[in-house]
């Protein structure tokens, strides 16, 4: 995901000093905000300034067809700051909102340096909203009896058992356990609609503070197409705003509420 060595991950190698000279950071430090806004603010606002140098630096230095800048830091800022954004009482609205400002001035900076014929593409991954609490999907499925695990110190997917109908996988898939396609699998393909009619009724009826999680259920079929359809999962969940799918395997509980104040959306 993120490459763990700053050597391993430039090239050409010639590159690594000059980008250590700027202190360039692959990414933000998440765990500093774990510990502290202040100093995981503070790393943020580091790594941002640092990796508008270096796109400078590079920038004068070839002559380019194709230049990529990505800014990661704002993932990491919403997910830790959402709830700063939407009240502009809290401490750190301003400065999210400095966030933003100091990348739109990086990209008008860039747009006023390319040429007339050159195209400019802004884009981002995906969205965030307001995160009210995270939900482990194995574990309801643990619960509503879809999925039994044997029994091991440190639990993983091999542990899965004959019994088991469906497990989920991130982010948000449902996949059968079945007979031709996995070597415990017991789901026989005379029962497939059948399992997958008890799941889409599982789901719609999770509520969480009387709040229904579900927004939508997908089949395969109706998201998926090509030769390779057999490899998608055989269901993908869509979640009411707020709430946060995950898989976690050994998760105890339903839900928990994290440090986070905002997740991804579409």
């Amino acid at each position: 995901f993120v490459a763990p060595d700053l050597e391993k991950a430039v090239y050409p190698p010639s590159l690594v000093n000059e980008l250590k000279r700027l202190n360039y950071h692959i990414d933000v430090d998440s765990e500093k905000g774990h510990q502290s806004l202040e100093l995981f603010i503070d790393d943020l606002n580091r790594t941002l300034e640092a990796r508008i140098e270096a796109y400078r630096y590079l920038w004068d230095k070839e002559d380019w067809g194709l230049f990529m800048l990505v800014f990661t830091g704002t993932d990491r800022l919403e997910h830790f700051l959402w709830k700063a954004y939407e009240d502009n009482t809290h401490p750190y609205h301003n400065t999210f909102l400095r966030y933003f400002n100091t990348i739109d001035e990086a990209i008008g900076e860039i747009a006023g340096r390319i040429q007339p014929e050159d195209s400019l593409i802004i884009l981002s991954d995906h969205g965030f909203e307001r995160m009210k609490k995270t939900i482990y999907i194995n574990y309801y499925l643990r619960k509503t009896g879809f999925l039994k695990l044997k029994k091991t110190p440190e639990t993983s997917y091999n542990d899965i058992d004959e019994q088991t109908r469906a497990f989920t996988l991130e982010p948000n898939r449902i996949y059968l356990n079945t007979a031709t396609k996995y070597p415990r699998g017991s789901v026989k393909e005379k029962d497939r609609e059948f399992v997958i009619g008890d799941l889409i009724d599982a789901f719609n009826a999770l509520e969480v503070e009387g709040e229904k999680v579900i927004n939508q259920v997908y089949r395969k079929e109706e998201i998926y197409r090509g030769p390779l359809i057999d490899r998608a999962p055989d269901l993908v969940l869509i979640s009411n705003t707020g709430f946060d799918l995950k898989a976690r395997l050994q998760a105890e509980t339903l839900t928990e509420t994290t440090i986070f104040t905002g997740k991804h959306t579409r």
